[in-house]
């Protein structure tokens, strides 16, 4: 994302983790209002929510693999 312009790289680090914690902090809340005593939900959502997390992680490097790769080289 930042490319060769490392200068506002902590910036952005900061920036990604300050919207990293507001929306953690509001899946809880959501979550916590909604199936707090749906145990099986519960424990249900607890297995799926890493996995899928895990797989859009995954899509979003390999999609932006070969754009940073681009810029890296200057292409």
């Amino acid at each position: 994302m930042l490319g060769r312009n490392n200068r506002n790289s902590a910036f952005v680090y900061g920036a990604y983790s300050l919207a990293d914690k507001f929306a953690s902090g509001l899946l809880l809340v959501l979550i916590g209002r909604t199936v707090i005593e749906e145990v099986h939900y519960l424990r249900a959502l607890a297995g799926i929510l890493p996995i899928i997390t895990s797989f859009l992680a995954w899509m979003f490097a390999f999609m932006g693999q070969e754009e940073t790769f681009n810029d890296l080289n200057g292409v």
